[in-house]
């Protein structure tokens, strides 16, 4: 039942506007655990105002205290069972989502693996990063604040409906009618009214997050150019679109609290107007009367979640639109971890680091949709061999070094590892054989050591300071702390030389086969580029030399290379 039930859900989240609702929903165990505890939370409160209206009344009338044994007891029970079983129903549920989250992170990025760079180079970075926490965080309420809520609200509800027609059937039809009521008025209409803003709500808090990164980031430039009061004004602009989609949602909240306190009341009067006729005629005891007239303040109290629950639900679609948007495969890759258990692509084999030769045979390189940069290429490589491809700018050296790692898509032609082609090789097993140092190498702000543990986790320190002196940074150990020297955000604490170097170090100790050197000098003053350039080939020879392809735009001596390939020419 619970099973057919959750899968219902999951399916009718899927239909709200975007799959990846689908894959928002915990595991059945964990969702309905939450659900039957906080149904026995909520039945509690309520019964708590049921008894002890029931209870005061009667002792009003000075009745036998042997007749108010069972209320006395239930006053106690319930208002032990509210808490008792609310705390139940937070451990339960919560870590239901908190499980849920983490396996919607994990294909979210899963998902991103494949095709990355490539598919974030096209947004910014704020938005990128907005859309992978607050987004991603938002959809834990999915669970939390919309579904658990509407189906314990509706078994709160229609039990407490059930027990007041033992009572009195006009009672329970009112309590009913004020209800349903209220699902317009307080729920369906403020949700309603607030979709559009909620809908907006995440893009401009991406939005802002985004200017306030860059704001961050480019400090230096605006105070240089002097338009630091410009990008404040923009800024400042963001924070006011926010505040305004913002406002307008919590307006409709406050429309749906006014609503549902006009309901309250409403059920109250009627209540009460219908059963002072019964209690005046004998047909009703007064307790009984107290009961039925006060039990919908606690009714409305379980059901002011379900209101709350639908603007939740417009916050939730929107922030799954983006994700959507930003990995559109989410569902797929979710499936597929769950049926593998984890990132695993069963290709743990290290048989594919081998690689006695890369031929590339005719290839076309270039972005999606986009026409080839670069068409007929064709190369090979060995250990120890190394190729320099040189062209103007836009002539596709880069292009050539992303497709190499399969960052892009080959559009023509074939690349062979091993006499085999490589499609036939997961990226993973790819970039085993395939190592990249970009023209701005991404380090850590960590340590040395840190950083190139990325490569090897198990080099010791040894072997780690002589990988450093291998590639020339051996003074900087000896000047600042050894491999403890911290590097900094983005390397700002060591120079553009340095840190073409320690990728270097990183690449060689990841024990590549191939790597791939895009343009190493580009962030090097021009006086020390071809000091630079030697020791960077310089530091790849040996007996176990790895291949190397080399794009760069600077003269290199002719010692140092193979064959030299000039792209834009062909």
């Amino acid at each position: 039942m619970t099973e057919s039930t959750h899968r219902a859900l999951g399916r009718v989240s899927s239909r709200l506007g975007s799959r990846v609702l689908e894959v928002a929903m915990p595991r059945p165990r964990g969702f309905w655990t939450g659900v039957a505890f906080g149904a026995l939370s909520a039945l509690s409160a309520i019964g708590l105002l049921a008894a002890s209206s029931f209870l005061i009344a009667a002792a009003a009338l000075q009745i036998p205290i042997l007749y108010l044994q069972m209320p006395i007891v239930g006053v106690r029970a319930f208002a032990l069972g509210r808490a008792f079983f609310r705390y139940l129903e937070r451990i339960s549920s919560h870590e239901a989502a908190f499980r849920m989250l983490g396996r919607l992170r994990t294909a979210v990025f899963a998902s991103l693996i494949p095709g990355a760079p490539v598919n974030l180079q096209r947004r910014s970075g704020g938005d990128t990063v907005s859309r992978l926490v607050s987004d991603v965080d938002e959809l834990q309420n999915l669970p939390l604040r919309v579904w658990q809520p509407i189906v314990v609200s509706g078994i709160a509800c229609g039990l407490s409906v059930l027990g007041v027609a033992f009572v009195s059937v006009p009672a329970a039809l009112i309590l009913l009618g004020s209800l349903v009521l209220a699902a317009w008025g307080a729920a369906w209409l403020p949700a309603r009214l607030a979709r559009r803003a909620a809908a907006e709500l995440a893009p401009a808090r991406g939005r802002q997050f985004d200017l306030t990164m860059q704001y961050l980031s480019t400090m230096d430039v605006l105070i240089a150019f002097d338009a630091v009061e410009h990008e404040q004004r923009r800024l400042e602009e963001a924070d006011r679109e926010l505040y305004r989609h913002s406002r307008r949602v919590v307006w409709g909240d406050g429309l749906s609290s006014a609503l549902q306190i006009l309901a309250i009341g409403l059920s109250v009067v009627a209540g009460f107007l219908v059963t002072a006729d019964l209690v005046v005629s004998g047909e009703l005891w007064g307790p009984l009367m107290a009961l039925v007239v006060l039990l919908p303040m606690s009714v409305f109290e379980v059901f002011e979640t379900t209101p709350k629950a639908l603007l939740a639900l417009q916050k939730v679609r929107a922030s799954a639109r983006r994700i959507e948007e930003l990995a559109p495969d989410v569902p797929e890759v979710a499936e597929s971890l769950d049926r593998e258990g984890s990132f695993s692509e069963g290709d743990d084999d290290e048989s594919a680091a081998h690689c006695d030769s890369l031929r590339a045979e005719n290839i076309s390189c270039g972005w999606p949709g986009e026409p080839p940069v670069v068409s007929g290429l064709s190369f090979e490589l060995r250990p120890g061999r190394r190729i320099l491809v040189t062209g103007p700018s836009g002539s596709g050296k880069s292009t050539v070094a992303w497709t190499l790692e399969r960052f892009l898509e080959l559009q023509g032609g074939r690349i062979l590892i091993n006499g085999d082609d490589a499609a036939l090789l997961s990226d993973q097993q790819l970039r085993r054989v395939v190592g990249l140092c970009e023209q701005r190498p991404h380090v850590f702000a960590s340590t040395i050591r840190a950083n190139l543990h990325l490569a090897d986790p198990t080099a010791t320190d040894d072997t780690l300071i002589a990988m450093v002196q291998r590639v020339g940074l051996g003074a900087l150990l000896r000047e600042r702390d050894g491999l403890d020297t911290l590097v900094g955000e983005n390397g700002a604490l060591l120079s553009g030389g340095q840190v073409q170097r320690l990728a270097l170090a990183r690449a060689l100790l990841g024990r590549f086969p191939v790597i791939v050197l895009d343009e190493p000098t580009a962030n090097v003053d021009p006086e020390l580029r071809a000091e630079l350039m030697v020791d960077l080939l310089s530091a790849v020879q040996g007996e176990d030399a790895p291949a190397v392809l080399l794009m760069s735009h600077d003269v290199v001596p002719a010692d140092l290379i193979d064959e030299h390939i000039r792209l834009g020419e062909r």
